[in-house]
């Protein structure tokens, strides 16, 4: 007696869900209905042998949904996500992918396309170990191309890299310890100002721990000294319209953090190892273009990079620092994919 009347009960339950929906489960919107093909013959059989359920209210919150923010490191985890609802027509009002969406690189087109399958073959695979994520990261992300072509040679037609920075321990202590800060004396006081003057001996460390603290006030005070640090001091001359945006609260933050939490742990990499294994790269034609006066990253580290791969042209950049949009640097990156496609 009990077992039935916990089913009767269940059952009404389960059709007191249905009673808001007006009309019968065919009328109602197609996204509400439980699989709309097997509604319809259900219908078909005597009343009483099946039982309505209500929809999934899920379904109905995914019309409330107005943006959808997708942080990634690859194309594919988007495609496999949210991007493909559009390319195959699912989703017409999705911010996604669209059928002639496309990538270039070094001048050639590389248009998306259906794939029967997810799986990526092995030799088109990037590298996902700690390693691997921390030199793809670096230089504004630029590391991901130095890092695939490393990972696979064979894949790679032509390189282009710019700021090299190969993460040792003496180019991060030229940039947070001192080097730099003989440079620039005044904006190094700003710097160091948020740190008490008896954590100094290791600036990363002392910002680690105020920029994940849990004091807010504390936290932007380090992130925005931290940013400005790097947007003041990237360009041979000032340039405010480059490193006023290194100063906005949400951008300092994001900036800082990341940058930080890499730096500290000096990007999970061995000491030397990026110029290590650069003889990988000895029968990739390439470019390198690197400013003179490049603060953040000493010029020698790039002429090493250079003498391990002698196979790509070198270019220092007189008259430019580090930042891509300095005019001398920006020409020579033109001019080397012009030239690796072929114009």
């Amino acid at each position: 007696m009990n077992s039935k009347k916990g089913k009767s009960g269940q059952k009404g339950k389960r059709l007191a869900k249905t009673a808001s929906l007006k009309g019968s489960p065919k009328q109602w919107p197609a996204d509400t209905r439980l699989g709309a093909p097997r509604t319809a013959k259900r219908q078909e059989q005597p009343a009483g042998a099946y039982t309505v359920v209500a929809p999934d209210p899920g379904v109905t919150n995914l019309d409330k949904i107005k943006h959808v923010v997708v942080l990634m490191m690859e194309n594919r985890s988007f495609d496999q996500m949210l991007g493909y609802l559009r390319l195959n027509g699912t989703r017409d009002d999705m911010n996604g992918l669209a059928p002639g969406s496309g990538n270039a690189y070094n001048g050639k087109s590389y248009p998306v396309f259906h794939q029967t399958s997810t799986t990526l073959r092995s030799r088109q695979d990037p590298c996902h170990d700690g390693r691997c994520v921390a030199e793809q990261l670096a230089d504004d992300n630029q590391g991901f191309v130095r890092n695939y072509a490393e990972t696979h040679p064979d894949r790679v037609s032509e390189l282009v890299v710019r700021g090299i920075y190969t993460l040792t321990r003496a180019e991060l202590e030229w940039y947070y310890q001192f080097g730099v800060s003989e440079m620039f004396p005044d904006k190094w006081e700003r710097f160091v100002a948020p740190i008490p003057e008896a954590e100094r001996g290791d600036m990363m460390a002392a910002y680690r721990k105020r920029l994940v603290g849990s004091d807010r006030k504390a936290q932007l005070e380090a992130a925005r000294a931290w940013s400005l640090w790097e947007g003041e001091t990237i360009t041979l001359l000032p340039e405010p319209e480059t490193s006023d945006k290194f100063g906005e609260d949400d951008y300092a933050i994001a900036f800082a953090r990341i940058e930080n939490h890499y730096f500290v742990h000096a990007g999970w990499l061995d000491e030397g190892q990026l110029l290590r294994d650069a003889w990988k790269l000895k029968d990739i034609p390439g470019t390198i273009v690197h400013g003179r006066y490049d603060m953040p990253c000493p010029a020698r580290y790039a002429w090493a990079l250079h003498k391990a791969w002698p196979k790509a042209d070198f270019h220092l950049i007189e008259g430019a620092g580090h930042a891509y949009s300095e005019p001398g640097i920006l020409d020579r990156l033109i001019r080397a994919t012009d030239k690796f496609a072929g114009k």
